[in-house]
């Protein structure tokens, strides 16, 4: 007929001129945008140095591992960490 109108579920309309198609792009639109920004983040992270955490060699029982900088003492051994009592790798 004439007018005749392809309507799609796409094409309904939600407000005054928001479609069901702009409201999906939208959500594709954030969710690429948060994945990206994640990613990033990760890298970045990654990259630099962790200042909360690091490599410990104790001399007393020779573990080693991470362990917290304001950890006080061995987690196996519990011998005292710190500048004389464990070396820094």
């Amino acid at each position: 007929m004439f007018g005749e109108e392809n309507n799609s579920m796409l094409d309904i309309t939600i407000f005054d001129d928001v479609t069901i198609q702009v409201v999906v792009a939208l959500i594709g639109a954030s969710v690429i945008v948060s994945i990206t920004v994640f990613t990033i983040r990760r890298i970045i992270k990654k990259r630099g140095e962790n200042r909360h955490i690091q490599f410990i060699h104790c001399t007393n029982c020779r573990w080693k591992g991470n362990v917290s900088r304001y950890a006080g003492q061995c987690p196996q051994c519990k011998q005292p960490l710190g500048d004389k009592k464990a070396r820094f790798t």
